[in-house]
């Protein structure tokens, strides 16, 4: 007999940017310039991003994973950040943050970065890298 999985939590907003700080007063959250688009023309390249995640429905304890990946699925980089998410109360919401991604690109093109929770893909968000001639096509 095996073991039920528990549900994974649900992202309700995923968003790549340059930074993430933390206001020193309030404690909130601060994201700096949202990017959907790296207009670069030199490769390889070394691009520092963040990631920002906010889920709820969680269930326990989930293991993170960011990937970065090509069109064919296939995964370039990863990151597991060295903390797991801890969702004890599915209604209350977490704030999850990767500072500082180095990812590192061959080649212009389409890339996806995908947000995983205990192995499951929790989010996705596309990111061209490239000018905006070459990304065309």
């Amino acid at each position: 007999m095996t073991t039920p999985r528990i549900p994974a939590p649900q992202a309700q907003a995923f968003v790549v940017c340059r930074e993430i700080t933390q206001d020193d007063r309030t404690g909130e959250i601060v994201i700096t310039g949202p990017v959907s688009h790296v207009p670069i023309t030199e490769f390889p390249a070394d691009i520092r991003l963040a990631v920002y995640a906010h889920a709820t429905g969680g269930h326990g304890t989930y293991t993170l994973d960011i990937e970065l990946r090509v069109a064919d699925g296939d995964v370039v980089r990863g990151w597991r950040p060295v903390d797991p998410l801890d969702q004890p109360a599915p209604l209350v919401p977490m704030q999850i943050t990767f500072d500082e991604l180095r990812v590192l690109v061959d080649e212009p093109g389409r890339y996806d970065l995908v947000l995983l929770a205990g192995g499951d893909e929790i989010a996705t968000q596309p990111v061209l890298i490239g000018t905006a001639e070459v990304v065309r096509g």
